[in-house]
């Protein structure tokens, strides 16, 4: 994963979920730039899979400690990241 990968998806949620200001969309990309730096890398290089899936199983864990729960949240987070990629994929086919 990179950290461009994660900041440019989850502004492409930000902006299906609200009408974003472009103000508001760089307090996203400072969000999850900070997220990617203190979480997984910081001097955001690129992580293995394995390193965002020990820190996507710790946040799922820290919302959660029923499995079926966590199912459920990872579900969504599949959802809304998939959402965002059809989104930022039919952005570039208008452009």
């Amino acid at each position: 994963l990179q950290e461009s990968e994660l900041i440019t998806l989850n502004v492409r949620i930000a902006m299906l979920h609200h009408d974003k200001a472009t103000a508001e969309l760089q307090d996203v990309r400072d969000t999850y730039q900070r997220l990617f730096r203190t979480k997984l890398d910081h001097l955001g290089r690129p992580v293995p899979f394995d390193t965002f899936r020990r820190y996507a199983r710790g946040v799922l864990e820290e919302l959660d400690h029923d499995p079926e729960a966590q199912e459920m949240i990872l579900e969504q987070f599949v959802a809304e990241a998939k959402a965002g990629r059809e989104f930022l994929d039919g952005a570039e086919d208008t452009e």
